[in-house]
């Protein structure tokens, strides 16, 4: 079966998803865009940096001509790509799978396929908007309903996207679950060579110390200084908790500043590679992500959890009704009370000790693997072609 993907820019994320698919189906992944180090920095990482993982190995790829005026993948007209429905016309497609209707280049997609009678895919991980402006709800509440009736099937990648599309009047035959995943085995693979009891002692010397880890960008949406916060407020007398903060972005200064105010104890490690993640996991007690609806998934929670490491994430994050089972792999909490995330914070650390806990953690992570996905998606293609 030919297949095309239709995606911004290589991803770190997708990639593994990609080559695995390539052993199932005859497929070709189409860029939009062909990201510099400096996109990267202006997409919030706050440094210019390459991934230390190859994106561009072991499945068939092409870079579209992208006429927009100003290339990017963070604006709709940033990917222009008119020519797509010659493209797409010459590679005797079966299917295509399309990421999104965010970018001008996926609409463009979408109508193209509709022209040539190709079935069209669309994977997602948006979730209802909750605190977004009336004038956005309304406008989606037209157009959405209109577009996706072009789309023959939705990729889900898991229960708050599904509630996404039946809102927005997507019939329940049209959504095929596709887990969102990360290569798991990789991560497990880089934790297990990790030398636990070095690590830690960069951070602290007692081992009855909690250490808890913050990995992304250091920007509005995630809220790292809720963490912080959280700490401030827990008795000191009782729980020696520290806080590394992996990553970068414009409110470290202000993270800074709160610790010292709060008497908190923090590290700032500053942006790390794929590679350099592994080791973060295996010395942490316990992963925080504290953000807000911004959050549509969280797919450092998966990388997380493929190492055994339990998560408290915030009620809003996207994961957290397929990933967080309450005192099984972590806890979920109200986005913004500081205070039951000071809870969380105790609780798990006397409720995750021991490797037991950790293999049931990893036991639940790997239905949402990479074979898991392409499984699914290969099934979702089936049933469309044949429809």
């Amino acid at each position: 079966m030919n297949v095309a993907v239709i995606t911004s820019h290589p991803i770190q994320y997708q990639i593994p998803l990609f080559r695995k698919l390539s052993s199932q189906v005859n497929l070709t992944v189409y860029f939009a865009h062909r990201t510099t180090a400096k996109d990267q920095s202006d997409a919030g990482f706050g440094v210019e940096f390459e991934w230390d993982v190859d994106l561009l190995q072991g499945y068939r790829y092409e870079y579209l001509p992208n006429h927009s005026k100003q290339p990017n993948v963070n604006s709709y007209s940033g990917c222009d790509t008119p020519e797509i429905i010659q493209i797409l016309n010459s590679g005797d497609y079966k299917a295509i799978i399309v990421y999104g209707w965010y970018l001008k280049v996926y609409i463009q997609a979408i109508r193209a396929a509709n022209k040539l009678n190709i079935p069209v895919l669309v994977r997602g991980d948006s979730q209802l908007p909750g605190r977004s402006k009336l004038y956005k709800r309304f406008i989606k509440r037209m157009l959405l309903p209109v577009l996706f009736k072009k789309i023959d099937g939705f990729l889900s990648v898991g229960k708050r996207f599904d509630d996404y599309l039946e809102y927005y009047g997507v019939d329940r035959t049209k959504i095929f679950r596709m887990p969102h995943s990360v290569d798991n085995q990789y991560f497990s693979d880089l934790c297990k060579h990790q030398k636990i009891t070095k690590s830690r002692q960069r951070f602290t010397q007692g081992e009855q110390d909690l250490l808890v880890l913050f990995v992304g960008k250091f920007i509005d949406k995630k809220h790292p200084l809720d963490i912080i916060r959280a700490l401030g407020s827990l008795d000191s007398s009782k729980y020696k908790v520290k806080a590394i903060f992996v990553g970068d972005g414009n409110l470290k200064s202000e993270m800074l500043a709160l610790a010292e105010k709060l008497h908190v104890s923090i590290f700032i490690e500053g942006f790390k590679n794929q590679s350099q993640l592994p080791e973060y996991y295996s010395l942490a007690d316990m992963l925080v992500l504290p953000s807000d609806e911004g959050e549509t998934w969280g797919l450092v929670v998966n990388e997380a959890m493929a190492c055994g490491l339990p998560a408290i994430v915030s009620n809003l994050v996207g994961c957290s009704e397929d990933l967080i089972l309450d005192g099984e792999t972590g806890y979920t909490y109200l986005c913004g009370h500081v205070d039951e995330l000071a809870n969380a914070i105790k609780k798990t650390a006397t409720s995750f000790a021991g490797s037991s806990r950790r293999k049931k953690i990893i036991m639940h992570i790997n239905q949402y693997s990479i074979d898991m996905a392409v499984k699914h998606c290969v099934s979702a293609l089936q049933q469309i072609v044949e429809r």
